[in-house]
């Protein structure tokens, strides 16, 4: 369950709980008072009752999933309203005029209610299964009084029909509704999955360079706008051609998702890594200042060098370019910076972060071991 999902799950939660503490000590009164005049009042609503309150223990301890509680609830209310309908449409005597008042004003309305529950809380085609049962249920029970009283005074045949209608067109409209929500949810993720997709390096894992760059057009509007401080490393792996031809292109690639989960472990959750192309890779650090963007970018090139990944008789290790925002910096001129900042790493041998500044970490290059970095 994503965020959004959560979220809905907690509200949802809180409304059956305040709805719950609100109405279940009401439910004995209720049927003690319609007991008089109602067959099965006492039993009905004292199950209910029970399980009202077994259903909020579960849902303020967290031991009752919500979509659980929902259909819990639609059960029960359906059943009092069901079973209260079949004890005064024919075990109780009373006047058409009074069963239609029922029907009309109550038991219509809160199976209606009862249908978009079941919509909510239950999947497409059962939820679709359930409303079109209940309608079913409630039409069958009505259907004697509707025969019967067709020609009723009162109108009872025909208002029967009508509630049974309406009902019955609810349960099409909601499983339309439903069914139009569901095919733009899927859609919206579709969507998603394929603008992740496009923006996502399927190797490593990470931004490619279209979903890099989008990332980057962002940090730098929100650092014009704030003036909060950006900056920006290009790594260029050294020597990764000689590993490739070494050892395959299998052992090249593994090490680029190597480096990769490297640097993952200790960027911040602010901080964006993407594949800027072959073994170059972006990092774009806001809120860093100078001087911590260059000993982020030095523990960078110490991690890389400490993976020991072997290129023939060398081993692997990183040339790094920083560019620290300026104001008025598009995303080309600081990319620019960083860029030539990264050429001068390179012909320093590698293994070397430079900035746009000029300066060199480490600032007594070592000694290399004669191959030129590529």
């Amino acid at each position: 369950m994503d965020e959004s999902g959560r979220s809905a799950d907690a509200l949802r939660r809180r409304i059956y709980l305040i709805a719950l503490g609100v109405s279940t000590p009401f439910m004995p009164a209720i049927g003690w008072v319609r007991a008089g005049d109602e067959p099965f009042a006492l039993p009905v609503y004292g199950t209910l009752t029970v399980g009202m309150l077994v259903t909020l223990i579960g849902l303020a301890t967290r031991r009752l999933a919500v979509s659980r509680a929902e259909g819990l609830l639609v059960i029960g209310v359906a059943s009092v309203v069901l079973l209260r309908l079949v004890g005064v449409a024919y075990v109780a005597d009373l006047a058409p005029g009074e069963l239609k008042a029922l029907v009309v004003e109550t038991t219509g309305p809160t199976l209606i209610a009862c249908v978009l529950i079941i919509y909510l809380a239950a999947e497409l085609r059962a939820a679709r299964g359930w409303a079109l049962a209940l309608w079913a249920l409630f039409t069958l029970l009505l259907l004697p009084h509707i025969v019967t009283g067709w020609s009723d005074p009162s109108g009872l045949g025909i208002a029967l029909a009508r509630q049974s209608m309406t009902l019955g067109a609810v349960v099409g409209l909601a499983y339309g509704l439903a069914s139009l929500k569901t095919q733009l949810t899927e859609e919206r993720v579709r969507a998603r999955a394929l603008d992740e997709l496009a923006s996502t390096d399927p190797l490593t894992g990470v931004s490619n360079r279209r979903g890099a760059e989008q990332a980057l057009r962002q940090a730098l509007a929100r650092a014009d706008r704030y003036g909060g401080a950006l900056s920006v490393a290009l790594l260029d792996l050294d020597r990764f051609k000689a590993r490739n031809d070494h050892h395959g292109h299998a052992a090249g690639d593994a090490a680029l998702v190597a480096v990769v989960s490297a640097l993952r472990a200790d960027l911040r959750t602010t901080d964006l890594i993407g594949r800027w192309g072959g073994d170059e890779l972006l990092v774009v650090t806001p809120d860093t200042s100078p001087a911590d963007a260059r000993r982020s970018a030095e523990r960078w090139r110490r991690t890389i060098a400490e993976l020991g990944l072997a290129a023939g008789p060398a081993r692997v290790t990183t040339s790094v370019g920083l560019a620290t925002h300026q104001p008025g910096d598009s995303l080309d001129t600081l990319l620019a910076r960083a860029d030539r900042a990264l050429y001068a790493a390179k012909a320093l041998g590698g293994d070397t972060v430079v900035t746009d500044e000029g300066q060199v970490t480490p600032a007594i290059v070592p000694a290399r071991d004669g191959t030129q970095p590529a």
